[in-house]
């Protein structure tokens, strides 16, 4: 799942935590690999947990895009799939930082050795992410929303690989129908 993740990283599909390069913060005369939060189809966090009745229409016409989406792309059962989704999304949103929280840049950069990032996440396969993303030989990374990095990595152990597959289906269906002719 961890070198998959950074594949899709690579093709620019939304998974739970992305990388990207940066100028550095500290020292623009450099660049830096930044780790931030990811992996939700709708803007922000508050899309999921607001509950008033727009917030809840939008959720409600999200789910029915996805399945939708399902349906045009020939996938099987397309409902329960956007039901799946939407669970995983919303168990994600909420381990998010407040978009408010995520403009403290200063607060935000915690340059972390790569030989460290086990102690963020353990449980997660940072070897097999790393050489993926062709990255094994930095000295270190910028993780951006730490406390989202801790909570991603009981997430990943936790949710079932078929979950993960069909959310994941998710993430290329909806990264890249815009390419596609009518």
């Amino acid at each position: 799942l961890a070198v998959y993740f950074a594949t899709a990283n690579k093709r620019g599909y939304n998974v739970p935590f992305g990388l990207g390069q940066y100028a550095d913060f500290k020292d623009p005369t450099t660049y830096m690999i930044y780790a931030q939060q990811g992996g939700l189809g709708l803007p922000d966090r508050e899309y999921y947990l607001k509950d008033d009745e727009k917030s809840q229409a939008l959720r409600e016409q999200y789910v029915a895009h996805i399945e939708a989406m399902f349906a045009l792309a020939g996938l099987p059962d397309g409902a329960a799939a956007a039901q799946t989704i939407m669970a995983l999304e919303l168990r994600m949103a909420k381990e998010h930082m407040r978009k408010e929280d995520t403009r403290d840049m200063v607060a935000l950069y915690k340059k972390i050795p790569l030989t460290e990032l086990g102690d963020l996440m353990p449980k997660f396969n940072w070897d097999g992410y790393l050489a993926e993303a062709g990255l094994q030989n930095l000295d270190g990374l910028v993780v951006m929303m730490r406390d989202h990095m801790r909570a991603l990595d009981e997430i990943i152990v936790d949710t079932d690989l078929g979950t993960w597959k069909t959310y994941l289906k998710w993430c290329v269906l909806n990264a890249t129908a815009g390419l596609l002719s009518e």
